[in-house]
């Protein structure tokens, strides 16, 4: 009997074990495709007449599965809070659960917003998720390879499969828009510094081999610090790409305006902090504790000549 016992429990661990690597692989390659169009796009405009204007919310949801609470009741309130202010493009960070999308879209359904693009990533998805008035032509997706380890299961960094992602919009009248968002490790000891330092030296590069020159790009994300911070602070004033269009004390949340292609400037117009607390049963409960920002910003072009772009 004893030994019988000994054999189940062998056969159970082996199981477990074999279980678990197939997970970890799974967890560990799995990235939703997404596919760039392989497009010849004419007349693309940046004379000095082009004057895009946007209205951008971003904000980070916080709706890791198992670990952040009162995602419907959140996700509700978002939705009445997008109708209200009516924004042309809405930034979320950590929106990993397919019902809370799915109950957000529904709730814009009579709103201009009509198009969305979710970055799948390993088990639980980036939760890098874009809402848009402009359809999408194309977008593509790079996970980190630096961050906090599968076992950090408290974090779930890992299984989220933490990453930067793209999508290029058609803003009509030949006029497109690259757009990266992006959210890094979230762990707030001394490691997950390391991580996020790393995973930003992934983040320039990438948008610079994945962007076109000849498009207005702009990077939205999460870098899960305060600006302030000093290591950070000096990373961004390193940059010579990189425009500020938040101009706000940020609880982590950026936009930038990218400058590579040195045709395009960018221009901060107005930034409102939404709270995004509502009460219910006397409990005060907000969207998300990093805030809610709703940025006006205007992209003009520097050239007097229209050019032809190959994509």
């Amino acid at each position: 009997m004893f030994n019988r016992l000994k054999l189940i429990i062998k056969i159970t661990f082996l199981a477990a074990c074999i279980v678990l690597i197939i997970v970890l692989t799974f967890a560990y390659r799995h990235v939703e495709k997404h596919e760039m169009p392989n497009k010849h796009y004419t007349s693309i405009n940046i004379d000095d007449e082009l004057s895009i204007n946007l209205k951008i919310m971003a904000l980070n949801f916080q709706g890791k599965p198992f670990v952040e609470k009162d995602t419907y009741r959140r996700s509700r309130a978002l939705g009445a809070i997008i109708n209200i202010h009516d924004p042309d493009i809405i930034i979320l960070q950590e929106m990993c659960q397919a019902s809370d999308r799915e109950r957000l879209l529904k709730d814009l359904e009579f709103t201009r917003i009509k198009h969305q693009m979710y970055f799948s990533s390993s088990v639980f998805g980036s939760g890098l998720y874009i809402l848009s008035a402009y359809p999408f032509s194309g977008a593509t997706f790079h996970r980190y390879r630096a961050g906090t380890p599968w076992y950090s299961l408290h974090q779930l960094d890992w299984w989220m499969g933490n990453g930067v992602g793209m999508a290029r919009l058609d803003l009509g009248n030949d006029a497109f828009l690259d757009l990266f968002t992006f959210q890094l490790d979230a762990n707030q000891n001394t490691h997950g510094a390391r991580y996020r330092a790393r995973q930003w030296a992934e983040t320039l590069p990438y948008i610079s081999h994945t962007s076109h020159p000849e498009i207005p790009t702009l990077v939205i994300g999460n870098t899960s610090v305060a600006p302030t911070e000093l290591r950070w602070s000096d990373g961004i004033k390193n940059s010579n790409v990189l425009v500020d269009l938040l101009n706000s004390d940020s609880k982590g949340i950026v936009m930038f305006g990218y400058t590579f292609g040195d045709l395009f400037e960018y221009y901060h117009e107005h930034t409102e902090t939404i709270d995004g607390s509502f009460e219910v049963n006397n409990d005060v409960i907000r969207i998300t504790t990093q805030g809610i920002y709703l940025s006006s910003i205007r992209i003009e072009s520097k050239s007097s000549n229209k050019q032809e772009a190959v994509i």
